[in-house]
Order: C-alpha cells, then sequence, then structure tokens
C-alpha cells in the first residue's frame, strides 16, 4: 500500500522545497510502489501537506509548484510513466494587473473505464485568509507564510488554537483530486484535473480559463467546491453528502475614489476607535446569520458619535484587508478608525455615550459572544493629519449606514433564506496624493445574475450621489450562476451511485457557471460534491475527517458510475 509523503520531485531548487518538512525528501521504498494505493485517510493527508503551501488569491505561485511536484513525484515513484500525465498552464493578466495561471493535469483512465470520455474534476487552489486577533487593517500573509498549523482534534481539522482559517475550502477539492494520481488502483475514465485561481476573488481565473491552451475534452464535471449542509444554522459537521444542482452568482465590486480632506487644528482631540472580535464569515453562505458587519457598525457608531460631537471628523478607516484589495467574500469582523472632535469633547465622554448604544446595538446579532467582541476607544497621535469636514463626514457615514448590505430579499424555502444578497467587504480611508484615497469593496449576489448587476450598478450610484466621494472609479467582475435539473442524467447517476438522496443549491458562487460557458457541451453535465465544512472565512473553519472521507469515497462512485454508462460517456 502507497502511504503519501510530501513530494520533493522537481528538485530542490523550488521554493516549495522551503515549504515541505525534510522527510518530503526521503528515499522510502514505499515511494517506489506502483500501482499503488491512496485512501480516504491518503487524502487527509494530502490536505495537509496542501495546508503547508503559502496560497493566497493573486499569490498562489507556490500552490503551483506543489501540484506540478505531485505529478513529478507519481511518475518518479512507477506509479504512471513518463508521458502518461500531462500538466499544462495558461496565462493572463487581470484588470488590476495581475498575473493568473490556471493548471490542467490529465491522468489516463483506468480500468474496463480506460476509453470512456474524460470527467473533469475541479477546484480552486487560493484560500480565504483571516486570523483571530490580528489588529484591524494589518496585513494578514505574514500569518500564513508557512501555511496553516492544522490539528486533528476528535476526528476534526481546524487550525491550532482556531488561530486562523483552514483552508478546507477548497483544499479538500484539491487534495481529492490530487488522490488520482497517486492511485492506480482505483478504475475511473481519463480524468482532467482543473486547478483555478483567484476563485475567492470573484472566479477569476476560471473566467479567464483559456479555452485555446487548456481545451477540455470532458463530457461531465464535477465541482469539488461549497459543502454539504443540512441547513445553515446548526453548522453540522456530520450532515449527510448532497449533491450540489446549482450556486449563485455575483458580481465583485472594487471602488476607488478620493475625498477631499483638511489639515485638523493643533488643539483637536484625536481618538481612535477598534472593533474586534466579531465573527465575520463567508459572505455567501453565512450572510443571512445574525452576525454583524463591522463597516456598518462603523458607520452606526459614528452616526451615535456625532451625537455627541456635531464637529466630529474622519481622518481614516480600515476595515478588511484593504492594502491587499482582497475580502469582498468575507463579512468583515473588525475596523480601526480615527477621528477628531473639539479639544471640549473628551475620550470618556464618548465611551460614555457608545458603549451603551453597542451593548444594546449587538444584541440581536444573537452568533456573536459579546464577552469576546471589544469596542475600544483611546486617544490617538497622527502625524500632521488630515480630516474630512464635518459636513462629508456626515455624508460619507450616513451613506455607508444606508447602503443595501445583508439579506436584500428573502426566501424561507432556499437553503441560506435568501434570494438576493449584498456584503460590503472592505473599506479603506486614508491620506492620499490628492486628499483622502478611498477604496470600498462589495459583492452582491443572485440566483439571476442581471439582478446582482442592478444591485451592484445601484450601489455604486448611492456612493456616488450621497457619499461625497469624487471621481470614483469601479473595476467588476461577474461571477455567473448555474443551475442543473434534478432529472439531468448526471444527477441521476451520481445520485443511484454514490447512494445520496440529497441534493442543494448552494446560496454562495462556484466556477461551474463560468466553465459552461465556455464549455457548452457540459450544460446539464455538471453537479456539486462537497464535504461537511463549517465556519469558511473564519478561523473557526473546521471538517470532520469522516465527512471528508465520506465525499472522496462518494467521489470515487460517481466516477464509476458515469464509467458504466456507456452512453453518457461514450
Amino acid at each position: 500500500m502507497f502511504m503519501y509523503r510530501p513530494s520533493c520531485a522537481l528538485s530542490c531548487s523550488l521554493a516549495l522545497a522551503a515549504l515541505l518538512p525534510a522527510t518530503a525528501c526521503g528515499d522510502n521504498e514505499q515511494d517506489q510502489v506502483s500501482p499503488s494505493t491512496c485512501d480516504e485517510a491518503c487524502v487527509v493527508e494530502i490536505f495537509k501537506d496542501l495546508s503547508k503551501v503559502y496560497r493566497p488569491s493573486y499569490g498562489e505561485e507556490p500552490a503551483r509548484a506543489w501540484v506540478q511536484a505531485q505529478v513529478a513525484a507519481a511518475i518518479d515513484r512507477g506509479i504512471w510513466e513518463d508521458g502518461e500525465l500531462s500538466l499544462d498552464m495558461d496565462e493572463s493578466v487581470d484588470a488590476a494587473n495581475h498575473t493568473l495561471k490556471n493548471v490542467l493535469v490529465r491522468v489516463p483512465g483506468t480500468g474496463p473505464y480506460a476509453s470512456r470520455s474524460p470527467v473533469a474534476l475541479q477546484c480552486h487552489l487560493d484560500m480565504i485568509f483571516a486570523v483571530d486577533g490580528a489588529p484591524p487593517g494589518q496585513p494578514l500573509d505574514d500569518y500564513f507564510r508557512s501555511g496553516v498549523d492544522v490539528v486533528e482534534d476528535a476526528g476534526v481539522l481546524h487550525s491550532r488554537d482556531h488561530k486562523t482559517t483552514l483552508g478546507a475550502d477548497c483544499g479538500t477539492g484539491v487534495a481529492q483530486m490530487v488522490r488520482y494520481l497517486f492511485d492506480r488502483n482505483l478504475p475511473h475514465p481519463p480524468l482532467e484535473l482543473m486547478f483555478t485561481v483567484a476563485e475567492e476573488t470573484g472566479l477569476i481565473g476560471a473566467l479567464r480559463w483559456d479555452v485555446a491552451k487548456l481545451p477540455l475534452r470532458a463530457a461531465a464535471y464535477i465541482n469539488l467546491d461549497g459543502w454539504s449542509a443540512t441547513d445553515l444554522v446548526t453548522s453540522d459537521l456530520s450532515a449527510p453528502l448532497a449533491i450540489q444542482l446549482g450556486a449563485a452568482g455575483g458580481v465583485v465590486n472594487s471602488v476607488d475614489g478620493r475625498l477631499d480632506g483638511s489639515a485638523v487644528a493643533g488643539n483637536a482631540t484625536l481618538v481612535k476607535m477598534s472593533l474586534t472580535g466579531l465573527l465575520g464569515g463567508h459572505s455567501g453562505f453565512l450572510i443571512g446569520r445574525p452576525r454583524m458587519n463591522a463597516i456598518v457598525a462603523f458607520a452606526a457608531l459614528l452616526q451615535e458619535a456625532r451625537k455627541v460631537d456635531a464637529g466630529l471628523r474622519l481622518v481614516s478607516i480600515t476595515s478588511g484587508q484593504v492594502s491587499a484589495r482582497l475580502g469582498h467574500n468575507k463579512i468583515p469582523s473588525s475596523f480601526e478608525a480615527v477621528f477628531a472632535v473639539s479639544n471640549s469633547t473628551t475620550v470618556a465622554d464618548l465611551g460614555a455615550a457608545l458603549q451603551p448604544f453597542f451593548a444594546t446595538y449587538i444584541a440581536p446579532y444573537t452568533d456573536e459572544v459579546p464577552a469576546a467582541v471589544k469596542l475600544v476607544l483611546e486617544a490617538a497621535t497622527v502625524a500632521a493629519p488630515t480630516a474630512l469636514s464635518a459636513a462629508a463626514t456626515k455624508s460619507f457615514v450616513d451613506a455607508l449606514r444606508a447602503l443595501p448590505n445583508g439579506v436584500i430579499e428573502a426566501d424561507p424555502g432556499s437553503l441560506g433564506g435568501w434570494k438576493v444578497s449584498s456584503n460590503l467587504g472592505v473599506l479603506g480611508v486614508n491620506d492620499g496624493a490628492a486628499g483622502k484615497a478611498v477604496f470600498v469593496g462589495y459583492l452582491p449576489r443572485s440566483f439571476i445574475l442581471e439582478q446582482s448587476h442592478v444591485l451592484s450598478d445601484q450601489i455604486f450610484t448611492d456612493l456616488q450621489q450621497q457619499s461625497g466621494v469624487l471621481d470614483l472609479m469601479r473595476v467588476k467582475a461577474s461571477a455567473p450562476a448555474w443551475l442543473v435539473e434534478r432529472t439531468a442524467t448526471m444527477v441521476v447517476l451520481a445520485k443511484a451511485g454514490a447512494g445520496i438522496e440529497r441534493d442543494m443549491v448552494l446560496p454562495a458562487g462556484t466556477e461551474p457557471g463560468a466553465f459552461v460557458d465556455k464549455f457548452p457541451v457540459l450544460k446539464d453535465r455538471v453537479i456539486g460534491l462537497a464535504p461537511a465544512i463549517i465556519e469558511a472565512h473564519t478561523p473557526k473553519e473546521a471538517v470532520a475527517i469522516q465527512s471528508l472521507g465520506d465525499a472522496t469515497a462518494a467521489l470515487q462512485k460517481i466516477l464509476v458510475a458515469l464509467g458504466e454508462d456507456a452512453t453518457f460517456l461514450r
């Protein structure tokens, strides 16, 4: 039996070598066994190994190198002969000048299904960064340079001390795909393993997949993103598997502008206000939960502070990953703001008004743990600060408070309980070349993409007309929804083959919509499958080993079921 070992098969010159333990390069007899067996426990080890790899959106190069190393190791260990596996990449540059490189690995079919048409398996390489206790606005990359410290606790995988996100979204899917490099005993049709990038920023890698450089021959497509859940309230790690029939679409919006600023009087009082300890979370799956959005809370708190001092002037605000321009897909969990008040207003005056207000304000957000949430006001020192005028501060804060956010149109019958939603995920106001630089990131979602565009435009118009922000410029990326009928042959075969009765439509975006547009033959020939992952995009993210094992076994059964139907996979 083959035991998965991290591979240094490419060469010690690769940056990947620095990410892997020293034992990865050992010469072990088990590394030479062929054919091999990689069972469900092996998939867990692959996931743990991937977790050591730094893989933010737009920074997936170490993850691509890791995939290359797995391919090279499978050949080096004699599982596949040289030339049986192929690995190709595309390359494009997006509107923000990010270089994107998706990866396609082709694996031959095995057993009685070797001559069938291929099946595509697909998941994304990037992961969301979130860190418990990180100061608002602080870059998070350093917490992940050496990957995630994964621990196994009573059959559940999570980050050590729940310090960071786990990366099960979508690392578990990547691990299930890599399994097929290390197990030639598994009978399956030819496979096209699709590793995409920048999914968490709006399916950007999938949207830019180059069909000329990475053509698909697949007659069926299985996406391994998302998660299984009986509902989005209990966060059940043991939720039974479900076949995914579709997912919502959305429009990622990045807005730049400026606000006029002027010097703050030397005798003004500067106050730093910070909010930490909120849960945050995935802005699609968890948007309907009673969770506080830190940006909305900032606007509410500043409105209340203006009742104490109507001359209050905003100096700066940071919420979400402003410097990296990431986080549209997270409910923001903290902010840090600085503002100026008259010298007759003290920090104590503000605290006396804002702390009782906040205690009442947080009460409806029953997911939050009030003891863990900290609102702190303290004196601040900012070198030669500039600030918005009192009138501009009022206009800006009032506009933020009024922006559509959360569930916009409810649907009690759907998973998540909504049809249309929006998340205000990133906000920055800081000194710029001409006054105050403003950045706003938000993400409307709907199961009808046009509704997402309408809401996207409405929010942008509100910012233009009500906030006082000047010279607004917006970059949009559309992520299409997708939906397959329960009666589709692909769905019927998958359910029967894996013995899965449940199905679900995800209240968040996954990539099949982008790929069906590019490869129309896959319409009605796509499903999703994933284990029960809870609290994705938060430090509490976790997955049960049993659920991951069940999903791994179900995927193999589905591949066999597809292979058995000679009319479906010609």
